[in-house]
């Protein structure tokens, strides 16, 4: 039986920057990202002669789901900034993975939250940050 190397690579140095024009706002340090992916609806479409009475399905529209991350944030630095101003505004994002993977995914999305956890003396200023992706999503090579 002929082995096969494993073809799993780290999340390590992953960024997510808000376009912003003909630039991008680097949004935090991320602690970790949950990128976007597709989940079909699933309709039902059975009838009166189904043949052998087992149901029929079909897909339907797709969702591209949420984007969810965890951001270590400095508040007042333009990334932060920009994750109050723009609550509630869909907007262009970007995931940029590493050089060594050469891919990036580009997606629009609704800024549904950003939620800061608590301050204290031995934390970091850290906060979960929600997208609810609208379109579709485009995996970009890098250049």
């Amino acid at each position: 039986m002929a082995e096969i190397a494993a073809s799993a690579v780290p999340g390590f140095g992953v960024v997510l920057k808000l376009k912003d024009g003909t630039g991008t706002i680097r949004i935090g340090d991320i602690a970790g990202v949950t990128p976007p992916g597709y989940t079909a609806e699933i309709l039902d479409v059975t009838h009166q002669e189904s043949p052998g009475k087992i149901r029929e399905k079909v897909g339907g529209v797709l969702d591209a789901g949420q984007v969810t991350a965890t951001i270590r944030y400095v508040p007042g630095t333009p990334g932060t900034q920009r994750l109050y101003q723009d609550a509630g505004k869909t907007l262009d994002w970007v995931i940029e993975f590493p050089e060594d993977i050469g891919w990036n995914c580009e997606f629009r999305a609704v800024l549904e939250s950003f939620v800061p956890a608590e301050a204290g003396p031995s934390t970091v200023l850290e906060g979960t940050l929600t997208l609810s992706v609208t379109g579709p999503i485009n995996w970009v090579e890098q250049l």
